[in-house]
């Protein structure tokens, strides 16, 4: 599932703590002044993340300085905390891919966005966890007034996969009926949103009741628990 941490931050006094590995991170990032961010110095549960200060990353001719407003936790974040992904960063390390904020800085070659646009983007090296990122304009993507910055940081892995899948792959069509399997996670609940406002009739499961209750929610027309399917229905028709 697809989740938004906001980092509210402040009133936390982390301890200045950079080792070698930190340090290797940060100078692949030209960064001078000091913020704070979330680190993983150790692979485990959630409680191996910890606040502290690292510096404030310089942008690139190409980039921009955002100040973060929310953040996404998405699996792949979940997995590298754990420690089970295929392709781990060295630690200690900033997890986290989509962002959304506004613009503090741009550099010299950067040609659509300005100080002070709200933004998503999706950061190709992690560091989302933080008060601040650089992110290549390529990556950017206008946030509008009508969205919150916390559903902005949802936008890029979840709805982005959605939207390639059902729109530019299948070109969903109104009035057809499309079974999301899966719909109470990320992409399943962007699937069934999208392909509602597209005018489908949308079915969806889910393995728990929770899960089909959240697929109601979002708007799928019928819900099924994968769970009562598999010990109630399915034993019975067969």
């Amino acid at each position: 599932m697809h989740w938004t941490c906001f980092l509210r931050i402040l009133s936390v006094q982390p301890k200045n703590i950079l080792n070698n590995g930190l340090n290797n991170f940060l100078s692949k990032r030209n960064c001078t002044s000091l913020m704070k961010a979330v680190l993983l110095k150790e692979y485990g549960s959630p409680d191996v993340l910890k606040l502290d200060r690292v510096p404030i990353p310089n942008k690139g001719n190409s980039e921009v300085l955002v100040r973060v407003k929310a953040a996404g936790i998405n699996p792949v974040d979940l997995y590298m905390r754990e420690g089970a992904f295929m392709s781990l960063p060295p630690l200690p390390t900033v997890l986290g891919k989509e962002v959304s904020g506004i613009i503090e800085e741009v550099g010299t070659d950067v040609k659509i966005f300005k100080i002070g646009d709200r933004v998503a983007c999706c950061l190709p090296r992690n560091g989302g966890y933080a008060e601040y990122v650089t992110c290549h304009e390529k990556y950017l993507i206008p946030l509008s007034d009508k969205l919150t910055f916390s559903q902005g940081a949802t936008l890029y892995v979840a709805y982005f996969v959605a939207y390639r899948a059902l729109i530019t792959t299948c070109r969903i069509k109104n009035n057809e009926h499309l079974l999301v399997h899966g719909g109470s996670g990320g992409v399943g609940i962007a699937a069934i949103q999208i392909a509602k406002s597209k005018g489908l009739k949308v079915s969806a499961t889910a393995g728990t009741t929770k899960g089909m209750e959240m697929m109601k929610a979002v708007g799928a027309d019928q819900s099924y628990c994968l769970a009562v399917l598999l010990t109630d229905i399915f034993p019975e028709e067969i």
